[in-house]
């Protein structure tokens, strides 16, 4: 009600010219617009009210005649800035807007026209750093001025990020080699001047820094699954790119700065860096979510898991969300990354053999605890911690779909336990810890799912075993029908890879849930050794499935102890249908597990 009252004023001081210095409608419109777009993206009422004027038609009119200006002077440029702004916030979250602007055929050329621009200027102060380092030392400057355009390149990087959203813009109209080629140009170049002309000063080097950031932002998009540049930006070293700055010191805290480098890290000290930490690793996330396992590798050969790793303490929250995510999407149908996080986390205790009398070591991992007490620092009500806990929790998913032993870990986790029941107990009446979230929800579920998926049988098909009854045998119709209990489980492991939000996803789930069935499944007995394969339902007269299922069944047993059967009968009539259909699957499998006596 109070928008609505301020609003037509708002847009009617766009007309007045007396306006006071400090008052700024476009910034103040732009501002709403982006509020607007965290709380309500899909529902902005800003946009819903713009909407019944012509107030964004004329915006556009007047946009359209600062772009075909022959040329720019102080201030053109700066209105033509705030039109680009406020265009790309009307572009963030709505598509229609993305497309009305995208019909303007020129408008690529003149955003391309910019990125090289600012790229040109990039390199002239590059090539002329001596020259320009010693100027400042004999006049005594201690900081230079930013470059004159670093708020218009980031403005089109804003509006190229909003464009980018949109996975038809991604598929047709932005499929230019070009624009990924300049994108790479502008981060390359600014990394450079981080490390080669930190001598200009922060009041130079913090608008670059801020571009790096908006810049990564942009190229999170262009390297997702279904976009035709993924691999144009791999080719040409995407990833090289982010493993230099995630090695820097400026950008990595855990990294130690070399003796030569005292005056960069004075002179650098304090620049905020979140941003580009943050969407770095959100490039690495995307480039990792449905991928196979060679891909993952040849990450990890060059951005290893203790690199990786560094983050996920890092004081940005916005840092240690993205961390936990790729993690989420390594560690997804890869047995063997699974075991590599295992190692990070690994506690050895050296002993004497009594009998040999040599030295032994023992070794238990900390992971579980670690994520654990993680989670329990986290504020679910904010936004990105509670993406951080989302991520941890389908990191957990991973690790029990991997096999028998994993799966005995994840349920003798009993404060992880009790933090997913205290996720399944809220409702929409009593949210104060979770905020009810159904995404949280969801990936409790999965766990839960995956703690009674029998990873030793094919095709997710689970055999209870009942008086026994061999594995494999199915009753005839003379005998008794409840003699034994084939669960027919036809539902996928939780996959828990993520690709996050920066683009409007096509079927509106931030997560696959289904994995692939022919890969990443290994042998119970030998679980750090030997081929990745699909187990077999055993043959007649084997135990190791019964022993398997009777594993399962205790699994089961030990969640209704503890509340969660319970609590996921609850959920069945959750307001979310990805939660309700979860719980209804999980509860028939359940009560087809607690009938094996």
């Amino acid at each position: 009600r109070t928008l609505e009252k301020i609003l037509p004023y708002l847009v009617k001081s766009f007309n007045y010219d007396p306006l006071p210095w400090w008052f700024d409608p476009f910034d103040m419109l732009d501002s709403l617009i982006v509020l607007y777009n965290e709380i309500t993206p899909m529902n902005n009422p800003v946009l819903t009210t713009l909407a019944h004027t012509n107030v964004i038609f004329c915006i556009l009119s007047r946009f359209a005649q600062c772009l075909s200006l022959p040329q720019h002077n102080e201030a053109t440029l700066k209105t033509t800035t705030k039109f680009i702004k406020i265009c790309a916030s009307f572009a963030a979250s709505d598509e229609k807007y993305r497309l009305l602007l995208l019909n303007d055929t020129l408008l690529l050329n003149h955003l391309e026209y910019g990125l090289e621009s600012h790229i040109t200027l990039i390199q002239d102060f590059i090539s002329l750093k001596d020259e320009i380092k010693e100027t400042t030392t004999e006049s005594h400057s201690m900081c230079l001025p930013p470059i004159y355009d670093h708020d218009f390149v980031a403005a089109w990087l804003l509006l190229l990020k909003s464009f980018s959203r949109s996975v038809s813009a991604l598929r047709t109209t932005l499929k230019r080699n070009k624009i990924a080629q300049l994108l790479l140009q502008i981060l390359s170049k600014t990394y450079t001047l981080t490390k080669e002309c930190y001598f200009a000063g922060q009041d130079f080097m913090k608008p670059e820094i801020m571009i790096m950031g908006i810049t990564l932002g942009s190229i999170c998009n262009f390297v997702v699954e279904f976009s035709n540049l993924q691999s144009f930006m791999l080719r040409n070293g995407i990833i090289d790119i982010i493993e230099k700055m995630l090695t820097d010191p400026l950008f990595n805290s855990k990294k130690a700065w070399d003796d030569n480098e005292d005056e960069r890290r004075i002179a650098l000290q304090g620049i905020p860096v979140h941003e580009v930490k943050a969407n770095s690793l959100w490039v690495l996330r995307h480039l990792m979510y449905n991928c196979q396992n060679e891909e993952k590798f040849q990450l990890l050969a060059k951005i290893p898991m203790n690199l990786i790793l560094d983050f996920i303490n890092d004081p940005c929250w916005a840092v240690q969300a993205q961390c936990f995510q790729l993690l989420r999407n390594l560690t997804c149908n890869s047995r063997k990354i699974v075991n590599i996080l295992l190692e990070k986390f690994k506690d050895v205790e050296y002993k004497i053999d009594p009998q040999t009398g040599n030295k032994i070591s023992i070794g238990s991992t900390y992971l579980f605890e670690f994520l654990a007490k993680k989670m329990r620092l986290l504020n679910p009500l904010d936004t990105q911690q509670k993406k951080a806990m989302e991520g941890i929790l389908y990191i957990i998913v991973n690790l029990a779909a991997v096999n028998e032993n994993k799966k005995q870990l994840v349920i003798e986790q009993d404060e992880i336990l009790n933090i997913m029941s205290e996720i399944l107990v809220e409702t929409t009446t009593d949210s104060s810890s979770y905020g009810n979230d159904s995404n949280l929800k969801l990936a409790c579920l999965w766990v839960l799912n995956n703690l009674l998926w029998n990873s030793s049988v094919s095709h997710y098909t689970q055999y209870a075993i009942e008086n026994g009854l061999e594995p494999g045998h199915s009753p005839s119709d003379s005998e008794n029908p409840q003699s034994t209990v084939t669960i027919g489980y036809n539902e996928s492991v939780a996959g828990g890879y993520s690709r996050g939000k920066y683009y409007d996803e096509p079927d509106g789930d931030d997560s696959s849930s289904n994995a692939n069935d022919d890969e990443d499944d290994d042998n119970d007995e030998g679980d750090d050794e030997g081929d990745e394969f699909v187990r077999t339902p055993a043959a007649k007269g084997s135990t190791s499935n019964v022993q398997v299922t009777r594993a399962t069944v205790e699994r089961c047993r030990k969640l209704v102890e503890v509340g969660l059967y319970d609590l996921v009968k609850k959920n069945i009539t959750d307001e979310s249908l990805s939660v309700r259909e979860k719980a209804r699957t999980l509860l028939y499998h359940m009560d087809l597990l607690l009938k094996v006596k």
